[in-house]
């Protein structure tokens, strides 16, 4: 078996020093992308199996973002909207929202 692959031609793999700029221009506009849609996210109330999810993202005075969330019936009555404060916290605002918005769809689906 050994004998087989030495007999096998070297493959040489080039890649470059630096990444690409185009590379680099991809992840800062995802980056920037990700940023805005946490913002809409951050000022809007998704839909949810009948419930309405209105993740938010609160930066506090050290720099992180609380993860909180308000979950409600769409039908319901707003008095019978449940809230929760500060999930988790992240360095990154879309990461807070979305990680409020992620457990508020757990919290609906063991709730029904």
């Amino acid at each position: 078996m050994i004998g087989s692959l030495a007999r096998l031609p070297r493959l040489r793999l080039f890649l470059p020093a630096d990444p690409p700029v185009d590379t680099m221009r991809l992840a800062s506009i995802a980056t920037h992308m990700g940023r805005n849609i946490a913002k809409i996210m951050n000022r809007q109330a998704i839909q949810y199996k009948g419930y309405e999810v209105a993740p938010v993202a609160q930066q506090l005075p050290n720099g992180l973002f609380a993860a909180n969330l308000t979950i409600g019936k769409t039908t319901a009555d707003p008095s019978r909207a449940h809230s929760f404060d500060a999930l988790d916290y992240f360095f990154d605002e879309e990461h807070a929202v979305a990680y409020a918005f992620r457990w508020g769809r757990m919290w609906i689906d063991n709730h029904q």
